[in-house]
């Protein structure tokens, strides 16, 4: 399937979201932000990064650059960064927003550590020069997992899942006046197999 990239607009920032959550979603690390999501009212990290991202976009900073990718088949999301241009004399992390004490001790421990470690790596390879700061890079779950997916399909939904790269293995055909309805239904076993591998047996 082609795929398109293209700047990520600000429409497509929940879309952007949804995509980061389900990439991120057994990293530890998204696990202590989705805690720091409920400490701040957000309710899920999704939304978190939602606001975030959100944030940069009001911003209208030049040198923060977001970039998608798109099947041109499906129109989904399916990958998507963000860069950071930092100058020569920024301070790493320096942005800070209003928090309350007990914010200031409970949900900020991991995110100043992350900032911490970035600055400490920035000065000590490139301190005092001007760099682009890959923040995000994420792809959707199904394209990095080495396993197959496999459903059962009606008629309804065959094109759909035919579209996505499902293949028809196996069909059965079910009478259904065994169960008070006349007619006979078709179930179509379908499998999609990660990529570079091919359905076997």
């Amino acid at each position: 399937m082609p795929f398109t990239l293209t700047p990520l607009l600000s429409s497509k920032i929940p879309s952007f979201a949804a995509l980061d959550e389900a990439a991120m979603s057994t990293w530890p690390f998204a696990r202590a932000m989705a805690h720091e999501a409920q400490l701040k009212g957000f309710g899920s990290r999704q939304a978190l990064i939602e606001s975030m991202v959100r944030e940069t976009f009001d911003r209208g900073d030049e040198n923060e650059v977001y970039m998608k990718v798109v099947g041109e088949e499906t129109g989904e999301m399916v990958a998507a960064a963000g860069w950071r241009g930092e100058g020569k004399r920024e301070v790493v992390g320096g942005r800070k927003e209003e928090r309350s004490e007990e914010d200031e001790e409970v949900l900020e421990t991991v995110s100043r550590r992350m900032g911490e470690v970035w600055g400490g790596f920035r000065e000590e390879w490139f301190a005092g020069e001007e760099i682009w700061h890959l923040v995000v890079l994420v792809t959707h779950p199904y394209r990095d997992a080495a396993l197959a997916c496999a459903l059962h399909a009606s008629a309804a939904g065959l094109a759909v899942y035919t579209k996505h790269g499902f293949e028809i293995v196996k069909e059965t055909e079910f009478d259904l006046s065994p169960y008070g309805v006349e007619g006979v239904e078709i179930r179509r076993a379908m499998i999609r197999m990660p990529k570079g591998q091919k359905i076997t047996k």
